[in-house]
């Protein structure tokens, strides 16, 4: 057996309940990161000292240890308030060059974690969890904030290390509260949840029928009670599509389609991370929910210790709050998701200004009666070919198979084709990129 800890910052310890401070963070619900600036939830004194785990110093965390089976079996587990001291702090991809090599600090304790997490991983999947590869870009800005370079994040095996574990911590806390406080009890203590529900109706049989034109097939279930599709149907999709020029379409295609995830006091579990029960507990210094849910559940392990009940006003102010938790939360969360994207176009808009003239290679991403959308490889950005800029013939969109078709030469573009593009304009204001296509 072996043991596992995973040490979350313990905010709840500086932000006491009902304070300036607390009601301040509750308002603003989630820190928002915009490419060139973070807007945090807390002040920086406490996000980026206090209670950040750095190396060397002693720090405030709240505790889940796992005692584990060889195959990742969940034997027992425990909750403590604790003080850690970090002895090495790793990036990413130290882990990454310590795994890959096989030399480095802490190598057998990185190793077996590795293994864990890729067994919890598989478990997940075979579950019905789902798995996402989205393409994400960071920026080098200059002095001036202005954007130098573009470059695709890589997802390493590191950050899936990290993923599971978080995971894990949210599930166990999660079904924990649930079991304990919840289920066969008189009186039901609140416990915040974080829910997904299961793929919506007419956004399923979109994605049927557009990847059906792409060549690929999505199983859907049709019956009384209406159309359903099994998160196992969705993971042979994105499997199908793995490696393919259309995988990241399609990819964005089946998270369009997913009910948005929300916090809520009602449990429905989480279709796409295939969990019966799922909290937010792991980022308190960036999520108002996870720092509720730390205070919980130390409220109600402290209760139950002492064997005491909790008094009727207790019970509504909990309820009652958690409720505006969950509110402000969903709409904070919406906003921010918002703002962060118009960031990023924003900056890759403002980087293309400084490349017009310049061409690219891209896959056509979509396609319209008035042209086609092309998504440039090396930055993860889309710019259109408009219908008069393609000159080489008369083109008509043939909406059967998302395509535009030359009159005279029958030449076919298709999404998921390979192209090269040059920038023909770029407008900042409105966020839009022209492109020509480079014919061959």
């Amino acid at each position: 057996l072996c043991r596992v800890g995973v040490h979350i910052a313990d905010v709840s310890h500086y932000v006491q309940e009902n304070s300036p401070l607390d009601r301040e963070a509750q308002k603003r619900a989630t820190s928002v990161y915009l490419v060139d600036r973070v807007i945090p939830m807390l002040p920086a004194r406490l996000s980026e000292q206090i209670c950040s785990l750095n190396p060397g110093v002693d720090r405030m965390a709240y505790s889940i240890f796992f005692t584990l089976t060889p195959e990742a079996e969940v034997r027992n587990y425990e909750f403590h308030k604790t003080v850690i001291h970090s002895k090495r702090r790793f990036t990413y991809e130290d882990v990454e060059e310590i795994l890959h090599k096989g030399e480095g600090d802490y190598l057998q304790e990185l190793q077996l974690l590795d293994r864990y997490s890729t067994i919890l991983r598989e478990k997940r999947f075979r579950d019905g969890g789902l798995d996402f590869e989205t393409e994400e870009v960071r920026f080098k800005l200059g002095k001036e904030g202005e954007p130098l370079e573009v470059i695709k994040k890589e997802r390493l095996g590191s950050h899936r290390l990290i993923e599971e574990f978080m995971l894990l911590a949210n599930r166990k806390v999660a079904k924990h509260l649930t079991k304990t406080f919840r289920e066969n009890r008189k009186t039901p203590l609140p416990v915040l949840y974080r829910v997904h529900g299961s793929p919506q109706e007419e956004k399923v049989v979109m994605v049927a029928n557009f990847v059906k034109r792409l060549g690929y097939d999505l199983k859907i279930n049709r019956s009384k009670e209406g159309i359903i599709v099994s998160a196992q149907s969705l993971r042979q999709l994105l499997q199908q599509v793995k490696g393919t020029n259309v995988e990241f379409l399609v990819s964005e295609l089946v998270l369009r389609c997913m009910s948005k995830a929300v916090y809520t006091g009602d449990n429905i579990g989480h279709y796409g991370l295939g969990f019966e029960h799922y909290t937010h507990f792991t980022s308190p210094i960036r999520r108002y929910p996870d720092l509720l849910i730390h205070r919980m559940l130390f409220e109600y392990e402290r209760m139950r210790k002492k064997r005491r009940k909790m008094s009727e006003t207790r019970l509504g102010e909990l309820e009652t709050t958690m409720q505006r938790v969950c509110q402000i939360s969903n709409e904070r969360e919406k906003s921010a998701a918002e703002a962060e994207r118009e960031s990023i176009k924003l900056k890759q808009v403002e980087y293309m200004a400084n490349h017009v003239g310049k061409s690219y290679a891209g896959i056509i991403s979509g396609a319209t009666d008035y042209g086609i959308y092309v998504r440039m490889v090396d930055f993860a950005i889309e710019g259109m070919v408009h219908m008069r800029n393609l000159t080489d013939d008369y083109y008509e969109y043939d909406e059967k198979t998302y395509s535009l078709i030359g009159k005279r030469r029958k030449r076919r573009l298709q999404i998921g084709q390979r192209v090269t593009v040059k920038i023909n304009n770029v407008d900042i204001h409105r966020r839009t990129i022209d492109l020509v296509m480079e014919l061959e």
